[in-house]
């Protein structure tokens, strides 16, 4: 049986809160794999997007996308000129 995936809540600035959850180890280095994101709002907003996240892990859902290489970017503006926003 696996463990259950935790999170935390940190208050950064009025209104922006960090969640910070866990992901599991590493099977190949053993070690633990922590993600971080920013919501902005109020603290209920954030636990309700902590909540959010577990359970998409806890359910085998989407993971964590892999780091920006800025082609999604591109790809957005591309999108926006073609529709003439």
């Amino acid at each position: 049986m696996s463990m259950r995936r935790t999170g935390h809540i940190r208050e950064r600035s009025p209104g922006s809160w960090e969640l910070r959850y866990s992901l599991g180890t590493d099977p190949a280095t053993g070690s633990r794999r922590i993600a971080t994101t920013t919501v902005k709002g109020n603290r209920k907003a954030a636990e309700k997007e902590l909540r959010r996240l577990l359970r998409t892990l806890d359910t085998g859902g989407a993971r964590r996308p892999k780091p920006d290489d800025g082609s999604g970017m591109a790809h957005d503006l591309a999108c926006r000129s073609a529709r003439g926003s």
